[in-house]
């Protein structure tokens, strides 16, 4: 059995601090001037043309990808961005010059490369899967490969870039049975699991985890019964979890009488925060299987 990351022993009060605590960015107070500065740098790689601003999002911008045979239309956001250069408050460099690396991923991605294939966890109004929805009778089967999970979340199917991660579509691997695709992603998630860090309070019945490395391949932990086995020793009386953001998963001894309470605050805390958000749902690990809490 693969054991958890090391743990290290911090205060409640810094626990809370990892959901939410976000400081004015002082080099980008607002979302649109850091959309400025992204288009501005994008603008001077010449795998990149035609940008335009969105009229009525100040996160949002529009450009076109130049491949070697074809352009590609695309639309960035960063809105999770500029959260995440709010929270950390230092030099935004290293993370403003990994989103424009990412950029030009969307249109080259790998296809069919099962290696990189990964199963992950997001909501069903996740921004990404709504705008790659947009259009599509409310009906129809989409392309993009995710099946719904529990409650409001899903099981999504991405590739695992250095840039980052990109979603799969099930016409990338049209020879492949989806029962096989489904072992696969599973197991290639399950290779992160030695990666885990685990953020302990110093109540021992609250405990936040995040997969070092590839932090927004957190919410899939919730799918490794391999992880929940680990924690079922630590919390023998159930548990309750919460993934509010995309590098967050906490997790409550139910033994605790103001388990509920407690996750509502912590969801409220990071969903006030605004960014890379995933769901405000309360879920259960009970009886093997996770479903959702009620009181």
């Amino acid at each position: 059995m693969s054991a958890l990351g090391p743990i290290r022993e911090i205060t409640l009060r810094a626990l809370a601090a990892l959901a939410g605590s976000r400081r004015p960015a002082r080099q980008f107070p607002d979302v649109s001037g850091l959309r400025a500065e992204v288009m501005r740098r994008a603008q001077a790689d010449s795998r990149f043309k035609d940008f335009r601003p969105d009229p009525e999002h100040p996160a949002r911008f529009h450009y076109v990808v130049i491949g070697a045979q074809d352009e590609f239309p695309m639309t960035a956001d960063v809105s999770n961005l500029h959260g995440y250069i709010a929270q950390a408050g230092e030099d935004p460099e290293t993370m403003l010059s990994a989103f424009v690396a990412t950029l030009a991923a969307a249109a080259s991605a790998p296809r069919g490369q099962t290696s990189l294939l990964v199963a992950n966890v997001r909501a069903l109004d996740d921004p990404g899967l709504v705008q790659a929805l947009a259009g599509k009778p409310a009906d129809a089967e989409s392309d993009i490969m995710f099946e719904p999970f529990v409650g409001d979340l899903i099981r999504l199917y991405q590739y695992d870039l250095t840039t980052g991660l990109r979603s799969a579509r099930w016409s990338d691997f049209a020879d492949v049975p989806r029962d096989e695709l489904r072992k696969i992603a599973m197991t290639n998630l399950s290779k992160f699991l030695p990666t885990v860090m685990g953020h302990d309070a110093a109540d021992p019945s609250l405990a936040m985890f995040r997969i070092g490395g590839s932090t927004s391949l957190t919410p899939g932990l919730l799918l490794l019964d391999e992880f929940w086995r680990i924690l079922e020793k630590r919390f023998p009386a159930g548990m309750l979890a919460i993934v509010p953001r995309r590098d967050q998963l906490f997790v409550i001894d139910k033994r605790r009488d103001d388990a509920a309470q407690l996750a509502r605050r912590l969801v409220e805390a990071t969903f006030e925060d605004g960014f890379g958000l995933v769901s405000e749902q309360i879920f259960e690990w009970r009886d093997g299987a996770l479903k959702t809490y009620a009181d």
